[in-house]
Parts: C-alpha cells; sequence; structure tokens
C-alpha cells in the first residue's frame, strides 16, 4: 500500500464524518426556537458553509496530491515513471499536516452546535451559583497544573508539526520556482 492510498484512507473517513454531520447538524434549522432562530441558524450555515468549502478545496486537492503518488507509484513499479516532480510521503505528511487543523476545527464547530442543542438552544451558563460556594478546600482538591514535561513534550510535538509544514511549504516553494525556471536559460554576455 502506497502513502497515496494511506492518506486517501485518512481523508475519506474525514470527509465521510464532515458530510455526515453537516447533513444532521443542517437538518436541525427546522425547529429552532423562534426567540435566537436568526443567531442559531447563522452558526449552522457558517459551520456547513466551512465544511462544503473545506470538502471543495483543501480536501479535492489533496485527494489529487494522493491519487497522483497512487499514479506514479504505479508508474515506477512498471518503469514508466516520466513525472518531473514525484509527489512524495512528505509532501502528502505535510499536506495532512497542513489541513488537520481546518478539519478539526470545523468538527468542533459541529460539536458546539450540537451541545447548544442539548442545553435547549441556549448558551451553557458558566456562572452559577454552587461555583460562588467553593471552599478552600474544594479549591485545593483541583488537579495540579501541567507538569514541566508535559510542557516540553507538547513543545516538542508543536516544534516537529512546524518543521514538517515549513519543509512541506519550502518543497512546494522550490518546486514551483523549477517549474517556472526557463528550459534553456539565455547566456547573456
Amino acid at each position: 500500500m502506497t502513502p497515496g492510498h494511506e492518506f486517501l484512507v485518512k481523508l475519506e473517513t474525514a470527509e465521510a464524518e464532515i458530510r455526515a454531520r453537516s447533513e444532521k447538524i443542517n437538518h436541525l434549522q427546522t425547529a429552532l426556537p423562534e426567540d435566537n432562530r436568526e443567531d442559531i441558524s447563522s452558526r449552522i450555515d457558517m459551520a456547513v458553509g466551512s465544511g462544503a468549502l473545506l470538502l471543495k478545496g483543501k480536501c479535492k486537492q489533496f485527494r489529487e496530491l494522493c491519487l497522483k503518488n497512487i499514479a506514479e507509484a504505479g508508474a515506477v513499479k512498471d518503469k514508466e515513471s516520466s513525472a518531473q516532480f514525484p509527489t512524495t510521503e512528505a509532501d502528502l505528511e505535510g499536506f495532512w499536516d497542513m489541513i488537520s487543523l481546518p478539519i478539526q476545527k470545523v468538527m468542533e464547530s459541529f460539536t458546539a452546535i450540537e451541545r447548544l442543542k442539548e442545553n435547549g438552544w441556549r448558551e451553557p451558563e458558566e456562572n452559577t451559583s454552587d461555583t460562588k460556594k467553593t471552599t478552600k478546600s474544594a479549591v485545593q482538591k483541583k488537579k495540579p497544573l501541567a507538569s514541566k514535561n508535559d510542557a516540553v513534550e507538547s513543545n516538542k510535538h508543536n516544534e516537529e508539526a512546524r518543521r514538517r509544514l515549513m519543509e512541506f511549504k519550502k518543497a512546494i516553494k522550490n518546486r514551483q520556482e523549477r517549474e517556472l525556471a526557463p528550459k534553456d536559460p539565455l547566456i547573456i554576455e
């Protein structure tokens, strides 16, 4: 199985979930309360629209890269590879890292709308009378803050993702520069 196949499976799973949740969320518009119908409807429209844009834009572009990688892998087996700029596994990883965040944000917007529905279409109240009655002992029972090791590990993970994204962007830039460079440079004396 080529990297293109593996990433295509990930992409198709994400796309299917976005489509299913978009349909489910969009269907909620039929049962909105009158008092805040316009606000909730616009939030639903934004979430569904963001999902649709993601599917038609970056997801489609990533699918094409995956298919190109698969085709190139088949051509290599047949010894007919004529791709001037092959799509590498690193290219796919970088692009996946780039579209993972927007996919996650769309999913979070769907989840926020689902929570709003579960709460009777009302924003959850953060300050309740119970929170004001907390005692000193209750405050002391809270979880300890993350350790320095957790912060270091998180920073390492973020730096690694940032590094891969920068490598991907650099590879794309170099590829574009090579494509735009003249094939027979003129010698000026």
